[in-house]
């Protein structure tokens, strides 16, 4: 619990730090969004979890990948997932509704469609808006 609202804190600083700096409207963005690497990151995200490997593995990749899943967590395994061709942005962050078929300890399937933010600049950041 406490590491969720660490990361909704952090979270809160790069959005506040970010409109200080001039992001929004009026303002020029100093960290646009790289549609392109903001996909093929949130694939790779999503392969690493499928396939049992780590989130400290993600931040050794070129480009770096922070993230942070609460089912992955959690110990649930990615069994599957669909991630939509398209999505909705900001001009920073990518909004991706993504659905992902898990699997808990137990082996119970559950299928769900999570939104996640991802951010390109100054790094690759990936976490669930929902």
């Amino acid at each position: 619990m406490l590491q969720n609202k660490c990361w909704l804190f952090a979270l809160l600083v790069f959005a506040i730090v970010g409109m200080q700096l001039g992001c929004g409207p009026g303002g020029k963005n100093p960290r646009p969004l790289d549609r392109e690497v903001a996909m093929e990151s949130m694939k790779v995200f999503l392969e690493t979890w499928r396939d049992n490997g780590s989130l400290e593995g993600l931040k050794s990749r070129s480009p770096s990948i922070i993230g942070k899943d609460a089912d992955w967590d959690a110990g649930k395994q990615l069994v599957s997932f669909e991630i939509p061709p398209t999505g909705t942005d900001d001009g920073s962050n990518l909004y991706l509704d993504v659905k992902l078929q898990l699997k808990d300890k137990n082996g119970k399937s559950q299928e769900q469609t999570i939104r996640y933010i991802i951010g390109t600049r100054p790094l690759v950041s990936i976490f669930r808006d929902n």
